[in-house]
């Protein structure tokens, strides 16, 4: 079993060698038949997938959150950011800053990866909009709600003026209470813009 200080120095490396560009230090720290949940298997294609990344977003760099090692896994959080500068996916360049949460879990063995599921940066051009043909953006734009209409009035007094009158008071306070808490939940959860919290694009 490999001691948990080595895992830990180990991925100290490989996120180094990724925060350097340095393809080649990357590689001889990934079995040649690594296998990646939903993704293709082989050492190459990780190297591929990392070089057209570096290709679209020449800056990107991952800074570490939290790591977690047991046995021979090591869970990380990271947080990874860019600009869409290159040809990335052979969509050109929008120029948009990208800062998105990545996860994953890496099985190591003698010193090198074997395996890898989580997250990755595959999804950095949908949260960037940079998948998004120039109409596409537009229709977006078009849908979304004006901050105004959520932060005028509040949205469960607006679903109450729904309700007919006339209604007691101790029926008015039941139904603010039962209206509230989900609204209010959702609030959370959705912008006005419809966007999620902390989508990372700026």
């Amino acid at each position: 079993m490999t001691d948990a200080w080595e895992l830990r120095l180990w991925f100290e490396d490989y996120l180094d060698a990724c925060n350097r560009h340095d393809l080649d230090a990357v590689r001889e720290l990934l079995d040649p038949r690594v296998r990646r949940a939903h993704l293709p298997a082989g050492a190459d294609a990780w190297i591929d997938d990392l070089a057209d990344l570096f290709h679209g977003f020449p800056d990107w760099q991952w800074r570490r959150i939290q790591i977690v090692v047991e046995d021979d896994r090591v869970a990380v959080h990271l947080r990874g950011s860019g600009t869409h500068s290159g040809v990335y996916r052979g969509i050109a360049p929008t120029r948009r800053h990208v800062n998105v949460a990545e996860f994953g879990m890496y099985r190591v063995a003698g010193g090198r990866a074997t395996e890898f599921s989580g997250t990755g940066t595959t999804h950095c051009c949908e949260l960037s909009g940079c998948d998004r043909t120039p109409h596409q953006r537009r229709r977006y734009a078009s849908r979304r709600m004006p901050a105004a209409t959520t932060t005028s009035v509040p949205l469960w007094r607006r679903q109450l003026s729904a309700i007919p009158a006339p209604i007691s008071r101790q029926a008015f306070t039941t139904i603010r209470l039962v209206v509230s808490s989900p609204i209010r939940s959702a609030n959370n959860v959705l912008r006005s813009d419809g966007c999620a919290p902390g989508a990372g694009v700026r």
